[in-house]
């Protein structure tokens, strides 16, 4: 039988991890600490120890200062801190800060490799990595009726293909969670040019795009097709936002133009945007704006080997964005046909039924 191994990390999904290393246990000393200090200063160390009595037993807490910042608890307790001692709360925060970097130094390899994907897991393109990940391990887990010739059959010829058809859902799942929205900018009288902004949810990401347009018509259009960024609807090929003013405004992008900006945020972007206004249609290029203040855009890419899957069909296997959307499409439209057709034929067996 051959040896098929798919090595998972222990936790995917979480910001936090299990007391097992001194490093981890440091952290939640340094947690404790900070949470101690604050709770003392506000007055609200009722059930405090309580709370650390818990996470103790769960053995799942920040192993990391931003992963602190953003546990619920003690977000809540920084808050309270914040707008007791706004004076204070900065220098606070930078200790802590300093602590969990110094803590670093007693690192384990498999601290070190839990910790990246921490990081990885706080950017748009490692979520869309680690989820993918996950969900195919449980593809390619052994079912329990599963005889081992028909796992190993399943794994070596199906692995590629559905590893494929993962990764781009969860690409896709990212690009609608971290969502694009477009804003009407400034109008340039003299040049005669409206400027829009695009932005992601987080708003660290965006570019600024340009229509030559009259005044007149950029006027009536500003004031009468206002866009409210929280008007939006998912579609197939991408997303919808709808005006609030008197005339519905579309905005879109299809989803084979996906790529990842190549920084620290990790950011899956849409490279063509599309904007109907009434009649006119505009399309604007990101790569071409991002390339000219300096960016990176290249295909979202994530290497078998380097995600710790090793199957002997995907050995040295890298998955590509751009390669992988058009057969995942072709699926999607043929499922619909499919779903479409039968439903047709339910509709006239009715028919059929009712004459």
């Amino acid at each position: 039988m051959k040896k098929i191994f798919i090595f998972m990390m222990s936790m995917l999904f979480c910001i936090m991890t299990f007391a097992q290393t001194p490093y981890q246990t440091k952290c939640f000393e340094i947690y404790k600490k900070y949470m101690r200090i604050m709770g003392a200063e506000t007055k609200t160390t009722n059930q405090l120890e309580e709370w650390f009595n818990t996470l103790a037993l769960s053995g799942v807490y920040p192993i990391d200062y931003e992963a602190a910042r953003t546990e619920k608890t003690f977000a809540a307790m920084d808050l309270n801190y914040s707008l007791q001692f706004p004076s204070k709360v900065e220098d606070l925060r930078s200790k802590m800060k300093a602590e969990f970097e110094s803590a670093k130094s007693l690192m384990t390899n498999e601290d070190k490799k839990q910790y990246q994907q921490i990081v990885d897991m706080r950017t748009p393109y490692g979520r869309a990595k680690w989820q993918g990940v996950a969900d195919f391990y449980k593809w390619a887990l052994k079912d329990e009726y599963e005889s081992t010739t028909a796992w190993e059959e399943r794994l070596n010829n199906k692995s590629q293909m559905v590893f494929d058809s993962i990764m781009v859902r969860n690409v896709i799942k990212v690009m609608n969670e971290n969502y694009w929205t477009i804003e009407y900018g400034e109008y340039d009288a003299d040049e005669q040019i409206q400027y829009f902004y695009f932005n992601d949810k987080s708003r660290i990401n965006g570019c600024r795009h340009e229509i030559p347009m009259d005044p007149q018509k950029a006027k009536n259009m500003k004031q009468n097709n206002f866009i409210d960024p929280k008007s939006i609807d998912i579609y197939s090929d991408g997303v919808v936002l709808k005006s609030s003013g008197n005339q519905e405004v579309l905005f879109y992008y299809l989803f084979d133009e996906i790529c990842k900006v190549e920084d620290d945020d990790a950011a899956l972007i849409p490279n063509i945007f599309g904007i109907k206004i009434g009649s006119d249609k505009y399309l604007f290029d990101n790569t071409k704006i991002l390339a000219q203040y300096g960016a990176q855009i290249n295909d979202v890419t994530f290497k078998c080997d380097e995600l710790g899957i090793h199957i002997d069909s995907l050995k040295g296997y890298e998955f590509s964005y751009k390669k992988a959307y058009p057969a995942y499409k072709a699926k999607v439209e043929e499922r619909r046909k499919k779903i479409e057709e039968e439903k047709k034929k339910k509709q006239e067996e009715i028919l059929k039924y009712c004459y």
